[in-house]
């Protein structure tokens, strides 16, 4: 990746960017929510809750 990650889509299509606040359901049925934020070891890439995870893989996540 040459350029810095400025926005992301979430599953439902929503577009996000750095310090936007997002809630899902996790698996055991609790809602969290966190911040778009940027990757410790990848600065240009977007992350949230995980920086595992591609925000995409979020399903039921929802901006705030």
């Amino acid at each position: 990746m040459f350029f810095k990650q400025r926005t992301a889509k979430l599953f439902n299509g929503q577009k996000v960017k750095q310090g936007d606040k997002v809630k899902f359901v996790n698996s055991d049925g609790k809602e969290c929510s966190g911040t778009i934020e940027y990757d410790i070891n990848n600065p240009k890439r977007l992350f949230f809750f995980n920086n595992a995870f591609n925000i995409k893989d979020y399903q039921n996540a929802s901006k705030i």
